[in-house]
């Protein structure tokens, strides 16, 4: 019997060199690609986390201003125990030395500016009408915010 030679390797051999540039090469095109990814996905991160500060910053001015409304109404009410309750220290002693009226004849209010002061502290321009319609004054009102709750943190009549 004859014996057949089979040949199992290729017949044309690669070169090592050829292998490994063709390796490199995939190599750097991966890295590449996964670089690109990386600042897609970095871009998107940063985007998002501006959103999320911009959020924060409209939640606590939309929480500051809620504490100021309920405030201005209380004072349209007539309420000056509750009134009270929304201030500070330091808006207490205003309140003690008569810096500010705090019960009239108040027949509506209006803001007219919101001003962000720092993270949690916003000055708020309030116009206050009274019951004659022809009267106004314009009130200057910061609200801070101490632990989990904003106060009344300064009462200021502009001009």
């Amino acid at each position: 019997m004859e014996e057949q030679n089979i040949n199992l390797e290729p017949t044309q051999k690669t070169s090592p060199w050829i292998t490994t540039i063709v390796t490199i090469l995939v190599t750097l095109l991966a890295i590449g690609g996964l670089a690109w990814q990386y600042n897609k996905l970095e871009e998107k991160t940063k985007k998002t986390e501006q959103e999320i500060i911009e959020l924060k910053g409209t939640i606590e001015q939309q929480s500051a201003k809620d504490l100021l409304e309920r405030f201005m109404d209380t004072r349209l009410e007539k309420n000056e125990a509750q009134a009270l309750t929304y201030f500070t220290e330091r808006t207490m002693e205003q309140y003690y030395q008569d810096k500010f009226i705090l019960i009239d004849n108040f027949e509506s209010f209006e803001i007219l500016e919101a001003q962000k002061l720092e993270e949690t502290k916003f000055r708020f321009t309030t116009k206050i009408k009274t019951k004659d319609e022809m009267n106004y004054f314009v009130e200057v009102i910061t609200v801070n915010k101490i632990l989990d709750s904003y106060y009344i943190d300064s009462i200021e009549m502009a001009g």
